[in-house]
Order: C-alpha cells, then structure tokens, then sequence
C-alpha cells in the first residue's frame, strides 16, 4: 500500500468529531490523578476497543508498592 492509498483510507473512515469526542471522554481519566481512575481509564480504553471490533485484555494491577509489570511499577496507592 502507498503512502496515499493509506492517507485515503484513513480520510474515509476516521471521523474528527467523533475522535475529539472519545479524546475528551478520555482526558477525565488521567486528570484525576488517582488509581481509581487509572483503572476506570484503562476500563474505557477497553470498552472502545471492543466497539472497533478489537479484542483485550484487562489487567487490575494492586497499588501495593511491590508490583511491576512491563517497565511501569506501582507504588502504594495513597487514594483514600
């Protein structure tokens, strides 16, 4: 595929509005700087894989200042 038929086929089926809307749905998650709403974020990622068709997995990760997965380590959650 050439870099114009990619170009094409993503003018056809992305929407801008419907992105600004899903980024603006998103962006309360991380500002609320907390692990509930980490997890609450990673819950709608999933949820809008799942209406595009694509298949995940949710991984609930203890904020118990021992866990790491990946590069990421998770400290003790001091959310009350």
């Amino acid at each position: 595929m050439t870099v114009q038929e990619i170009q094409s086929l993503l003018a056809r089926e992305l929407d801008g509005d419907e992105i600004q809307h899903t980024a603006a749905e998103w962006q309360k998650y991380p500002l609320q700087l907390s692990y509930r709403a980490y997890a609450d974020g990673i819950a709608f990622l999933q949820r809008q894989y799942a209406s595009y068709g694509l298949e995940s997995e949710l991984i609930t990760f203890p904020a118990d200042g021992k866990t790491t997965y990946a590069d990421r380590h998770f400290p003790l959650a001091w959310d009350v």
